[in-house]
């Protein structure tokens, strides 16, 4: 007997592409709304490494490759998934809208002729909700489980300091005309602390209100600071249920203590605009406060913080990116005498101009373009030359 044809046969024929089951449409969607949601996630990380690459972080650099890598691969996918819902549109979408109500047919089982087909079947249309995410194996994602654990990804690093075996960071939230500033510990924000790129305000050496010339003389005093940028602090939501409550000397007990607080300062050191980072102590040294006069302005700042942000987030204020001329609402605040004010250099500002001209000559160096130890030596010789 003659050996039957597979060709001729389609009981005999074998199985190819053509014959096997393709991803249904509803699956391909569900595919590519996960890659877009991927790729969306990478792309902020992507911005947010290369604001730090900028900064000089060699990490940030070398994850930025491999995530570039990344999104080129989802990019792949894409094109992929959109060729084959293209496939599927074609090949199941319209068999369904035919054969709605009716019996499918497969190719070789018709049934024989005289004889009655039996009843068709109705099947009942279940959406299926799509995967959650592209790896099967994944439980959850990381970002959701900051999410679920109240890390707001929002929220950047502007600050930090070491507090026993952890940290302590500074966090901004908001657009810079109407931000506001908490303190948390490090493991209660998604970005993570880079050296590098954040500074320490812990350190000594970054605070104008603690430095000292080789006499113990402070070199920096309230006259050169021109405003107060932000107030952070540590919220303790089991003691207040408004934070600002407790940085208000009059909610305050007399064994109670503030929480860790810094004060964002700008100064204007010999016409160089400078920020700095400073502790409560600094402010207080500043201001002077025996009759909670320091203590009073940081909350008086805060609670003008606050209420710019609220106005934001209430539509009443357009955020920018570029900090506009202060409210005038502020209230003022009698301060105490400063114990070393430098008044001989407020009243010859010209003199010594030529003194900053002179001193740099000598010094070889560029006036516009003083660090902040040349500019440490200025006012010390400086001083000394007024005070001879």
């Amino acid at each position: 007997m003659a050996a039957s044809d597979p060709k001729k046969d389609p009981k005999k024929a074998p199985a190819g592409p053509a014959l096997e089951g393709k991803k249904s449409r509803k699956a391909l969607k569900s595919k590519k709304a996960a890659i877009q949601s991927r790729a969306e996630e990478g792309k902020k990380r992507l911005m947010g490494l290369e604001a730090a690459a900028n900064k000089g972080s060699p990490e940030a650099q070398a994850q930025i490759e491999t995530l570039k890598l990344a999104l080129e691969q989802d990019t792949k996918e894409l094109n992929q998934t959109d060729i084959d819902m293209k496939d599927a549109s074609e090949d199941e979408d319209e068999p369904e809208k035919e054969n709605k109500g009716k019996d499918l047919e497969i190719p070789g089982t018709a049934p024989p002729a005289g004889t009655t087909p039996p009843p068709a079947i109705e099947v009942e249309d279940v959406d299926m909700e799509p995967p959650a995410f592209v790896d099967e194996e994944d439980v959850v994602t990381v970002a959701q489980l900051d999410a679920a654990n109240g890390k707001n990804g929002d929220e950047k690093i502007v600050g930090w300091r070491k507090a026993g075996w952890g940290k302590l960071v500074i966090v901004s939230s908001g657009p810079m005309n109407a931000q506001t500033f908490q303190i948390k510990s490090d493991g209660e924000v998604a970005e993570q602390v880079d050296p590098s790129a954040h500074i320490n305000v812990g350190n000594a050496k970054n605070r104008f209100s603690e430095r000292r010339d080789q006499d113990e003389r402070y070199l920096y005093h309230r006259s050169q600071v021109v405003a107060i940028q932000g107030v952070a602090w540590k919220h303790d939501e089991k003691k207040f249920m408004n934070p600002l409550n407790a940085l208000d000397p009059a909610m305050k007990t007399p064994k109670g203590r503030y929480p860790p607080t810094y004060v964002k300062v700008k100064w204007d050191i010999g016409g160089h605009i400078k920020k700095t980072w400073e502790t409560r102590t600094g402010i207080r040294r500043l201001w002077g406060n025996k009759q909670n006069t320091a203590d009073k302005v940081i909350l008086i700042a805060a609670q003008y913080q606050a209420k710019r942000n609220d106005e934001w987030k209430a539509g009443q204020r357009k955020g920018q990116e570029v900090s506009p001329t202060p409210d005038p609402e502020l209230p003022e605040i009698k301060t105490e005498p400063e114990p070393e004010p430098p008044a001989k250099t407020e009243k010859v500002p010209s003199k010594f101009a030529i003194f900053r001209e002179g001193w740099c000559e000598l010094k070889n160096l560029d006036p516009q373009k003083l660090d902040d130890n040349s500019e440490a030596q200025l006012v010390n010789a400086w001083t000394k030359s007024i005070a001879v």
